[in-house]
């Protein structure tokens, strides 16, 4: 039996020529780790200064792998490859969250990608962003095994609350 990452016929079905090419020069920039640096630290200038570069990004980075901001974006592109036999994994990642509406927020968001994931609708799986559940300082003190407070026991709590919605869901 073939193994199918090998066989690049299967891999890359669901890309036109064009699709490719721009792939393979994308990761040719990004396997020179000089202008990766350099890309990154120019993005970020860039970006502070409020310049619109989003539509460079999504036209590069964004589209390479991610498929859409919004779930019904990405659901036509999970059928677009479910039609050529790939199956797709969809991911609620959003950063920079601390508070617990965005927290809730969040969990919101991530049940209806579960809802949304299924085999039989070209997703095998879901993956889900621990910090979007709570605070990144919050993972850290428990992670070190640092003493809670009484407030941050109770933000743990949420926490463990928000994980037990989205794994019974």
């Amino acid at each position: 039996m073939n193994n199918l990452f090998e066989n690049t016929r299967i891999a890359f079905a669901s890309k036109t020529d064009a699709e490719l090419k721009k792939s393979f020069v994308l990761f040719k920039l990004l396997s020179n780790s000089f202008l990766t640096k350099v890309g990154t630290v120019c993005i970020e200038f860039l970006l502070k200064l409020g310049l619109p570069i989003n539509f460079l990004l999504r036209k590069t980075m964004f589209d390479q792998f991610c498929v859409g901001t919004t779930l019904e974006e990405s659901q036509t592109v999970v059928q677009k490859l479910k039609a050529k036999k790939i199956d797709s994994c969809l991911n609620y990642s959003i950063e920079g969250i601390d508070s617990e509406v965005g927290f809730d927020q969040t969990l919101n968001q991530i049940l209806k990608t579960l809802d949304a994931s299924s085999v039989e609708k070209g997703t095998s799986f879901t993956v889900i962003k621990p910090t979007g559940f709570g605070s990144t300082t919050l993972f850290e003190k428990v992670s070190s095994k640092a003493a809670l407070n009484s407030e941050e026991l109770q933000a743990w709590g949420r926490v463990k609350d928000r994980f037990h919605q989205a794994k019974v869901h």
